[in-house]
């Protein structure tokens, strides 16, 4: 059907207007033209080198397997070690992560206190003896003039308590000693010690 405007008077057909057969031959052509589009292209495809591939021989050799794994370590024998005596670290003979075997030394604690003691000991054995002797010595004159009736028996009574009084500190200042000495296997000489 004819249609004018109002700049003219032009002829345009509606799409509408367009018979079934127009439809039907435009589709037959945009089908036909893809698809020689399509054959072409694959026939290009076909006739194009293929594309360049690495080659090599393969490697024959030993090959060490291994894996990574997240994890954490602890020793096979736990040791806790506690002090006999109380005092002052002056030396460690190890560090962290060492082997150590037993009876090596580990530490050395300051000896001066443990000397100290061990000396005053010493001193009290000297003054013990001496006291013994004194008592001694008192009891043999007091037993002589008892005999001849010149000192009471209380007097010589008194003597022997101080001889017997004498030799228990003897024997307690002997007994520091041996408490201030250090236990075998506690204490070594400096020419002993492992770094």
């Amino acid at each position: 059907m004819p249609m004018s405007d109002d700049y003219g008077s032009a002829t345009t057909t509606c799409p509408r207007a367009m018979s079934r057969n127009t439809r039907l031959a435009g589709g037959t052509a945009v089908l036909s033209a893809v698809l020689c589009f399509v054959s072409l292209s694959g026939a290009v495809a076909q006739n194009a080198a293929p594309p360049p591939v690495t080659v090599s021989a393969p490697l024959q050799r030993n090959i060490v397997e291994w894996d990574e794994f997240t994890g954490q370590f602890a020793a096979v024998d736990y040791v806790e070690l506690r002090a006999r005596v109380s005092g002052y670290l002056t030396e460690i003979h190890f560090t962290d992560g060492d082997i150590v075997k037993q009876g090596d030394l580990l530490f050395v604690i300051d000896p001066r206190p443990f000397e100290i003691a061990r000396d005053s000991a010493q001193a009290q054995i000297a003054q013990g003896q001496a006291r013994l002797d004194l008592a001694n010595a008192q009891l043999q004159r007091t037993t002589e003039l008892r005999r001849s009736d010149f000192a009471p028996q209380s007097t010589l009574d008194e003597r022997r308590a101080e001889m017997r009084g004498a030799t228990a500190a003897l024997d307690l200042a002997r007994a520091a000693v041996r408490s201030a000495e250090p236990a075998p296997g506690q204490h070594r000489q400096p020419d002993q010690r492992r770094r």
